[in-house]
């Protein structure tokens, strides 16, 4: 949990086993006092040794499922962007500009975990990019939460779907 002081930027990006929805462990994002961009946490469907995006095929699937929930003074309904970066929109792409208009779409989450399964064909760019290009299902790099505000999010068991 965020301490109170609001007047310095501070950010949580941790495996945690202090609150899950399934199992023993979960993803804690958090953070607040961002004034730009704010933060993403992207859960990459390859690791790599570098920090260059790789393609994954998910072509098979059509969709990807997740819980989550949020913590925090988030409020009763906290909306946030999540979604899937490809080859076409990741940030180290040779072909957009700018890049990481990814393909998105927004789930409320609150206090309480929730499982989410999000159609692929629910997610969008937003507009900003160059080229906008339908969603390349053999080129995904990974999944993509983009809170706008200060936020506190748990997340488990990403998965795709069929």
């Amino acid at each position: 949990m965020l301490g109170s002081d609001t007047t310095s930027v501070a950010l949580v990006d941790e495996p945690s086993s202090h609150c899950a929805a399934r199992g023993k462990w979960a993803g804690h994002f958090a953070a607040r006092g961002f004034t730009s961009w704010g933060a993403n946490w992207t859960a990459v469907f390859r690791a790599t040794p570098t920090t260059s995006a790789v393609a994954y095929d998910g072509s098979g699937y059509g969709g990807i499922s997740f819980w989550a929930a949020s913590a925090g003074d988030n409020g009763p309904a906290f909306e946030v962007p999540v979604g899937i970066s490809t080859m076409d929109t990741a940030w180290n792409s040779s072909g957009c500009s700018p890049c990481t208009d990814h393909y998105m779409t927004k789930v409320a989450l609150t206090g309480d975990w929730r499982r989410f399964a999000v159609r692929f064909d629910q997610m969008a760019q937003g507009g900003t990019g160059n080229p906008l290009v339908a969603m390349r299902r053999d080129q995904l790099v990974g999944f993509i939460i983009w809170p706008t505000k200060d936020f506190d999010i748990w997340i488990d068991d990403v998965r795709f779907e069929p």
